[in-house]
């Protein structure tokens, strides 16, 4: 285990530790992957900016304007209902196209990222030596080309874009609640070191619950492909049970 954390070392015999490594340098290098996709990285954040605008005006469109100048006797206005109801269409529309855009757009580079980085995974254990290899399970090799890569391509679609786009969200909301009601917003804005702490709290207790499915995870692997690979010899010995029990041992430890 790390002595600085306490966290369990991902692989036995080398001692990095994820939680303790230097975030930056890691996420520079991942980031490095883009570097052949950067036009397509742009189209990227410019659909993400305009979306998240798109998503700022619709509330307002909505239900502030729809209410207060539309509905209400006295609004500026006030019973043009089709007309407005045409601009929330619109609105709503546009923001919908710009999201299948980002979609359609992020999910044709990041497959071909995740390519390259299994390519860079597997290339490079090609250069190792044959005694990497025997102190290593299977499953756990197998575990960081593919289970590990596809996590990156999940945090790339679903993650990072969630982090931004709620972000420039917080920002947007915030402003726009500072120019209507002041008071009203700094009341609100009050709640936000209590959630940064519950969020510290739990983002520690999912990152070490994460860890152990890894590990688990790997295991199994590891005991699925030994034990395909060396179906002759359980067979020979009649372990058939053995095996069996193994694997129930495994998969309860995945799934506790």
């Amino acid at each position: 285990c790390c002595p600085k954390c306490g966290i369990r070392y991902p692989e036995e015999g080398i001692k990095i530790c994820p939680n303790c490594s230097n975030k930056l340098s890691v996420s520079a290098r991942l980031f490095g992957f883009f570097k052949d996709y950067w036009k397509k990285v742009i189209v990227i954040v410019l659909v993400m900016l305009i979306g998240t605008a798109f998503n700022l005006v619709s509330p307002y469109v909505g239900k502030k304007l729809f209410f207060d100048e539309v509905l209400t006797e006295g609004g500026s206005m006030y019973a043009m209902v089709l007309a407005v109801v045409a601009v929330i269409f619109t609105v709503k529309l546009i923001g919908t196209l710009l999201g299948v855009l980002y979609s359609y757009v992020l999910t044709t580079i990041i497959p071909w990222i995740v390519y390259d980085i299994k390519m860079k995974i597997f290339t490079a254990m090609q250069r190792l030596s044959t005694s990497y290899y025997t102190s290593k399970q299977t499953g756990a090799l197998m575990t960081r080309v593919n289970r590990d890569s596809n996590n990156i391509y999940w945090f790339f679609v679903d993650g990072l874009p969630y982090v931004i786009v709620n972000s420039l969200t917080f920002i947007g909301i915030t402003s726009v609640m500072i120019w209507m009601n002041w008071k009203l917003a700094i009341v609100t804005v009050l709640a936000i070191p209590l959630v940064i702490v519950v969020y510290r709290c739990m983002w520690k207790f999912f990152r070490n619950f994460h860890h152990r499915i890894w590990v688990h995870d790997s295991n199994l692997s590891s005991l699925v492909s030994d034990t395909l690979n060396g179906q002759r010899v359980i067979k020979a010995f009649a372990k058939e049970d053995v095996e069996l029990s193994r694997f129930d041992e495994h998969s309860d430890n995945l799934s506790g």
